[in-house]
């Protein structure tokens, strides 16, 4: 954040504090994407993990393994997306993206289910 906002003061001092950023072709917007990159493939890593011991906790067989990307900053063309709480919709959002998204319902909504008869 401290760079971010020396970025902010040094480029657009008008701009609120809390929209302060690192500009990407910088050297620290670029060493910030290569730490993004890192934290995604142990993210990654961990999750598969987690999923493989379950497997072979309950002797299951895994038919897929469906990665669901949120939380991360992505990068389409030349545009970046926080996705805070959102999963990419779009193919090959990364390149190790299988071609299996989930993208789960807003559970905030609720789900507008009718009520039983009894």
């Amino acid at each position: 954040m401290q760079v971010a906002e020396s970025f902010r003061k040094a480029l657009s001092p008008a701009t609120l504090k809390q929209k302060a950023w690192i500009p990407a072709d910088s050297n620290e917007g670029l060493a910030y994407w290569d730490a993004l990159q890192l934290l995604r493939r142990w993210t990654k890593a961990n999750h598969n993990a987690l999923h493989q011991v379950v497997v072979e906790a309950t002797r299951a067989e895994a038919c897929a393994r469906i990665w669901n990307e949120h939380n991360f900053v992505l990068k389409r063309g030349d545009m970046f997306y926080h996705a805070k709480g959102a999963t990419p919709a779009w193919d090959s959002y990364a390149q190790d993206a299988a071609g299996l998204t989930l993208v789960p319902l807003n559970v905030s909504a609720g789900c507008n289910l009718p009520k039983s008869a009894g």
